[in-house]
């Protein structure tokens, strides 16, 4: 089994995985935190390993860095709720752009061969939490997107 590690945060939110990207300082952990505040379980904080079985994207950490969180300005946590592995659903891109305000289709991001939707959105938005939570009923279809010509 192939295994990628990169540079991006991971969780459980709403029963649902999700990959956080974007470069340094964009605000990944924040985001993380914000979340894992709210209810989400942390796998993996800063590094995540994925890997591919049947078909599905798995996210995991290094072993001795589960359960570890490294809060700004306080240092690294240990024993924040955590899952060794889970499935990734979608992926949360932050990015320092705008973003279009009603984008066309949902990006799609290939990792170990698996294809993954991708919402960008500005690092600066308000309610980041709430986006984040609104993508994933949009991935398991709880609610969807309504096109510009079906209004």
């Amino acid at each position: 089994m192939t295994t990628l590690g990169i540079y991006a945060t991971s969780l459980i939110v709403n029963q649902k995985g999700v990959l956080i990207t974007g470069q340094s300082g964009f605000g990944k952990s924040s985001l993380a935190l914000e979340l894992i505040d709210q209810g989400a379980s942390l796998i993996a904080d800063d590094v995540t390993f994925l890997s591919e079985k049947d078909g599905k994207l798995y996210a995991s950490c290094d072993e001795k860095w589960h359960g570890c969180f490294e809060v700004r300005g306080l240092g690294i946590v240990k024993g924040i709720p955590a899952e060794p592995i889970a499935k990734i659903d979608y992926q949360i891109e932050l990015i320092d752009e705008k973003v279009e305000r009603m984008p066309c289709e949902i990006a799609e991001k290939t990792y170990c061969n698996v294809n993954i939707p991708v919402f960008k959105i500005n690092k600066d938005e308000k309610y980041l939490p709430t986006l984040v939570k609104i993508a994933g009923k949009i991935v398991s279809k709880e609610v969807c997107l309504l096109s510009l010509e079906s209004k």
